[in-house]
């Protein structure tokens, strides 16, 4: 398994990765382009972190400068099927590109994080998905990192526990988290706030081994809709969309029985103004276009 993120004309790659920490070199490089980016790139070795796994750019201060997230799966002690260790999170300046610890406190697996910019600060935080639950990591005006738990997740004993994959959408100016639970899991979950405490509601069980959750406002009615994937049969994509006035979730096929999806992302391919769909699986890439109503 291979992950990487672009950080301006650079390409941040992890490599040899493996289920098992002790199996797990977790090299971390960063490729290089030349004058001619058609020509070879140049690559260097930054980090060795076992299970090192979720990649992804931050504006953590506002300043508009991106910092590397390093989310690894496990910690370096960690063995199936408990999985029971601290699991670091890490980030890298670009240039400089030393490890630098956001935090130590998740443990067991830490599937999904997702990075957002919570309170409308510019200042963009990180939201991660473990055993543990679902928590925020912000880097305050102070330069510390602090931790706040949102929500426990599923509430089965360890280590079917807790969170697998997060995203953020809106009902208008409502927030929402869609996730998928517990690692892994057969769960979306939606959570709503409801002044300090996150409900979770969970609007469909049906999942075989879920992998990835989008949200997006594909119909530009303000209500993001949810995307998920999932592994096992029949290896399908859903879109749920919210029905107001009914007040309920409501579940579609975008591609059932032929995308066992690892992935997926929501971006606007053609330009054309409306955001698309685009998931991976072990043999496919689709494109899922996003075409006017008839």
């Amino acid at each position: 398994m291979i992950n990487c993120a672009v950080v301006g004309n650079e390409i941040v790659l992890a490599s040899e990765f493996s289920m098992q920490a002790k199996d797990s070199a977790g090299i971390v490089s960063v490729l290089r382009p030349g004058k001619d980016p058609r020509e070879p790139w140049t690559v260097t070795e930054i980090d060795r972190l076992p299970t090192s796994h979720r990649l992804r750019t931050a504006d953590i201060d506002g300043s508009g400068r991106l910092v590397m997230i390093n989310a690894p799966r496990t910690g370096a002690a960690a063995a199936a099927p408990e999985y029971r260790d601290q699991t670091p999170l890490l980030y890298y300046v670009a240039g400089e590109w030393k490890r630098r610890v956001i935090g130590t406190e998740n443990s067991g697996v830490v599937h999904g994080i997702f990075v957002t910019d919570w309170d409308g600060s510019g200042r963009e935080s990180i939201l991660s998905a473990s055993f543990t639950g679902i928590h925020l990591f912000r880097y305050t005006k102070d330069l510390r990192w602090t931790r706040t738990e949102v929500a426990k997740g599923d509430p089965a004993p360890w280590p079917k526990s807790g969170s697998s994959d997060i995203a953020v959408g809106q009902m208008g100016k409502t927030r929402f988290l869609a996730a998928i639970e517990p690692w892994h899991g057969n769960q979306v979950a939606v959570y709503t706030q409801h002044g300090a405490q996150w409900e979770r509601e969970v609007i469909d069980a049906s999942l075989v081994d879920g992998h990835t959750i989008q949200v997006a406002d594909l119909n530009g009615d303000g209500i993001f809709e949810i995307i998920a994937g999932f592994r096992g049969q029949p290896r399908s994509v859903y879109l749920y969309s919210y029905d107001a006035a009914a007040k309920r979730w409501t579940r579609s096929d975008l591609d059932k029985g032929g995308m066992g999806a690892a992935a997926c992302t929501v971006e606007d391919l053609n330009k054309d103004g409306r955001p698309d769909i685009a998931c991976i699986d072990s043999t496919r890439l689709k494109w899922y276009e996003n075409t006017p109503a008839r």
